[in-house]
Parts: C-alpha cells; structure tokens; sequence
C-alpha cells in the first residue's frame, strides 16, 4: 500500500479489530440467551449492570472517535 497509507491502514483495522472484540465479549455475556442474564443478575447483578453499561458506553464512544472528524 504504501508507506503512509499503509501506517494509517493498519492502524484504522487495529482500531475496528479492537472494537470488534469488545462488541463479541458485549453479545458473549449480555446478548446471549436470557438464561445468562439471569445467571449473570443471581451472582452479582450491581456489577455486571454496571459493567454492562461500561462497555457498551466504550464500544459506542470507541466508534464514535473513529468516525468523526479529527
């Protein structure tokens, strides 16, 4: 690709392979089945609500840097 183009390649894929792997541990614990969340709520629901809401907050900030404006 080239020298620049191929530094700014590689770092967008590092960035979207990144938030793809926060998005598949989101779906892996909360997207699931329902039986999860219930186990997830019977073990420590405060914590996991509140990790839950942590990581999708991240994932979807994560997204927004990469697509605004510099």
């Amino acid at each position: 690709m080239g020298g620049e183009i191929g530094k700014v390649y590689s770092a967008l894929w590092q960035e979207v392979a990144w938030i793809n792997k926060k998005w598949n541990q989101y779906v892996e614990l909360f997207g699931t089945s329902p039986e999860r969340i219930e186990l997830l709520n019977r073990a420590a629901p405060s914590f996991f609500r509140t990790f839950q809401d942590s990581l999708l907050d991240d994932v979807l900030l994560h997204l927004a840097r990469l697509t605004d404006p510099p």
